[in-house]
């Protein structure tokens, strides 16, 4: 447009130079003046638009920097909501966790102190079935020979589980080691016992008796008569442990004693 107008002013001023070198209308004057003016003003708005569209593109700069800004944003609020949630699937696998693990714990003490119960009543039954006079381990304390050689696994007193302790001992043996009658008495039951395994149980008169658990194989029945360090039972792990062992207990008048005390030293 302003190549245009330029044009335009060059021509009629070439027209009217033509028409008198010398003439000096008023009229062409105007004319000169008002394309001077028309070529200023457009100057101006060309220059306007410039640093219209400057500004433009400033704002568009700034505009796709706050997009990124809040991009970013976004995305660093995505990542906690994603890493608190991880977090609280993990404290709540956490607690559920615990949660079985204390429900365990309290099946396995009532099983244990089931175990416990059936054993008083095998005990007393046996009690009643026993009429062979026998005379008891009152002297034999600390001269009774041990019922397999091993090292003590758990010992009489210590904790097995929760609040219930030992009430006997466990040694540990070889599948299939001999296990021997600590002192002579009679077979007053021999099968097997939830909690204890195979087991045979002792009367030695007087309301002794003596317990072996754990066992793989009774050589024994009820009502068996066995001397002093004679074979009963063959070393296992019928009483659900980790490895063969045997478990083994000393009751007078069913209440429990300390094994270590009666045996040999």
């Amino acid at each position: 447009m302003l190549a245009e107008l330029v044009q335009t002013y060059y021509i009629t001023k070439q027209n009217n130079s033509a028409s008198g070198v010398l003439s000096t209308d008023p009229d062409q004057d105007r004319i000169s003046q008002y394309y001077q003016h028309l070529a200023k003003a457009r100057a101006e708005t060309l220059e306007q638009l410039a640093e219209t569209e400057r500004k433009l593109a400033e704002s568009e700069r700034a505009l796709e920097l706050e997009r990124n800004q809040i991009a970013q944003l976004l995305e660093q609020q995505k990542a906690k909501r994603d890493t608190l949630a991880k977090n609280r699937s993990s404290r709540q696998s956490t607690v559920s966790k615990i949660r079985r693990s204390i429900s365990s714990d309290k099946n396995y003490l009532a099983e244990l102190q089931r175990n416990e119960t059936r054993l008083k009543a095998e005990i007393a039954k046996a009690a009643k079935r026993n009429q062979v006079p026998m005379d008891g381990l009152a002297r034999q304390k600390g001269r009774l020979p041990w019922p397999v050689q091993g090292k003590v696994l758990h010992s009489f007193g210590t904790k097995q589980t929760g609040q219930v302790n030992w009430k006997g001992m466990v040694i540990a043996a070889n599948y299939g080691d001999s296990v021997k009658s600590v002192y002579s008495g009679t077979v007053v039951f021999a099968d097997y016992l939830r909690g204890y395994g195979l087991v045979v149980l002792l009367d030695h008169g007087k309301g002794d008796m003596t317990l072996y658990g754990y066992n793989q194989t009774l050589l024994k029945k009820e009502g068996d008569k066995v001397a002093a360090g004679e074979t009963i039972a063959l070393a296992g792990d019928t009483g659900g442990q980790d490895s063969s062992s045997l478990y083994f207990e000393i009751r007078r008048n069913s209440k429990v004693q300390n094994p270590k005390s009666w045996l040999k030293r």
